[in-house]
């Protein structure tokens, strides 16, 4: 099912699905693409609403991955790069990124860590 969306920076609406452990990515004409995450329960979190989805200036997609405590980037190619987070069982949440198109500069996403009461600011 789906948890989050967001419109990324190649046009297409780009989801989490916490059922299936996958991020998906429907293209403006309708085909519908699904990637299988590597971290086992990446999108399991103990209370509905975790899994977050944002598009930053780079135009790639970031989501949180509450189950092992990590941030991670998608290409538009369904290319991803897992970030773990400094906080031990931070459980991160909600995810904010600077908007596309902007010039991007330094921190450019801001990630909510629940268990932390703490605000993590995310570079590249």
């Amino acid at each position: 099912s789906i948890a989050s969306m967001t419109l990324g920076g190649d046009g297409a609406l780009w989801f989490t699905d916490p059922q299936r452990n996958a991020i998906g990515r429907m293209s403006a004409g309708g085909s519908l693409q699904e990637f299988p995450l590597p971290s086992a329960n990446a999108l399991a979190a103990p209370w509905y609403g975790q899994w977050q989805i944002a598009t930053a200036c780079d135009g790639a997609v970031w989501f949180t991955e509450p189950g092992p405590n990590k941030v991670a980037r998608m290409d538009s190619a369904g290319v991803l790069d897992e970030f773990a987070l400094p906080t031990p069982a931070a459980l991160p949440g909600p995810i904010a990124a600077s908007p596309r198109g902007r010039k991007c500069t330094s921190p450019e996403l801001w990630i909510g860590e629940q268990h932390a009461n703490a605000l993590a600011a995310v570079s590249f």
